[in-house]
């Protein structure tokens, strides 16, 4: 596991869905149940490393090139912390 994968495990942010996405752990809890689901969908796990996809929605993007992959960046790295 890299130090980014790390990082990512332990991210406040990314800890519900990397729980999710690596084992398939819920909370109790029925809404945050809903909601990591939800956000789950937009994330795929590359050599340990998360990702997050995003869809550009703009007439000027064609089709292939609207869907983005980026790095999920955990909070400690951001430079907005």
């Amino acid at each position: 596991m890299t130090d980014i994968a790390k990082l990512q495990k332990d991210c406040q942010d990314f800890r519900p869905i990397t729980e999710y996405i690596y084992s398939e752990e819920l909370p109790q809890n029925a809404r945050s149940v809903r909601k990591i689901t939800a956000q789950a969908q937009s994330y795929v796990r590359a050599d340990y490393v998360l990702h997050h996809f995003h869809v550009v929605r703009t007439r000027g993007v064609p089709r292939p090139a609207r869907l983005i992959k980026h790095l999920a960046i955990p909070y400690g790295l951001r430079k907005n912390n």
